[in-house]
């Protein structure tokens, strides 16, 4: 089936048909300012996994950006909206998406504290399991024209997203499936759409928050049954050469768990580990 946003969402906490919702876009300073943060959370057999991590990254986030969230909006209060919205459209493999918004006048400078909770689900084909590995190692390339900025606005997940929108389209005409996104200090950040994770001597080795890529939620999860799988999980800084060192490249992010690198440069990869990893991942 086609991907699309199933009919219900939640604006601000009320159920809505998606086609009667209307918000004059021009006007919004999520459009105008990027004044924005989103998560995206993978459902599967109606439940949102990982509920956990990505409702602590949204209290993160939002203190960070200064949006006041009430105190009733704890993990259960976003449970209950999400069951809200599976019920009414019926849907129980996909993606649920929440953005949140500050809805006021003002330039720069909000003139008040309101904000806009929106809240959606794309239904999506469905497997056995969470989570499948890419058949075809991806072609890994390296994106230069832009690079993150050494702020913290750079580890979340907000409006501002223009480098990864450029970064894809240059994936594209350049015949790449991921590219290689920098910091400041020419070290590697993450990737386009994922972290990234080097496989050197069977250790697990991505680079550290410090150097500005996502907080990642995929990664956190797949370190943590790693670890107690007996693997060993380091974060350290890491150079492009640094991935001619190693056996394995994985990329991971929440909606697609584990993906594996066929090619970076000319180099060829295997992804033993990686089909490990996501049997660990895929265990109940």
């Amino acid at each position: 089936m086609d991907k699309k946003t199933s009919p219900y969402i939640i604006f601000n906490g009320d159920l809505k048909l998606h086609d009667e919702f209307t918000s004059p876009i021009y006007s919004s300073r999520a459009a105008k300012y990027g004044d924005s943060f989103f998560e995206t959370i993978k459902l599967f057999k109606g439940l949102p996994l990982n509920f956990y991590l990505h409702f602590q990254r949204i209290v993160k986030t939002a203190k960070l950006l200064k949006y006041d969230l009430p105190e009733m909006w704890d993990e259960s209060f976003f449970e209950a909206l999400i069951a809200k919205m599976l019920r009414a459209n019926e849907v129980e493999y996909g993606k649920i998406n929440i953005i949140f918004s500050r809805d006021t006048n003002g330039l720069y400078m909000p003139n008040d504290k309101v904000f806009n909770l929106f809240m959606s689900v794309m239904e999506e084909k469905h497997s056995l399991q969470a989570y499948t590995l890419n058949e075809i190692g991806l072609k890994l390339g390296e994106y230069r024209e832009l690079i993150k900025n050494s702020n913290f606005t750079s580890t979340l997940k907000t409006g501002n997203a223009l480098t990864y929108v450029l970064a894809a389209i240059y994936a594209k005409n350049n015949k790449y499936d991921e590219c290689l996104l920098f910091n400041e200090n020419g070290r590697v950040a993450e990737c386009i759409s994922s972290n990234i994770i080097l496989i050197k001597n069977e250790a697990l080795i991505s680079p550290p928050i410090a150097e500005y890529g996502l907080d990642g939620v995929m990664k956190k999860v797949v370190f943590q049954k790693a670890e107690a799988y007996g693997y060993i999980t380091q974060h350290y800084p890491i150079f492009a050469e640094d991935l001619f060192n190693a056996s394995e490249i994985i990329l991971t992010n929440s909606v697609q768990g584990i993906q594996w690198v066929g090619n970076y440069r000319g180099k060829s990869y295997l992804c033993p580990i990686a089909k490990n990893l996501l049997s660990i991942l895929n265990k109940v």
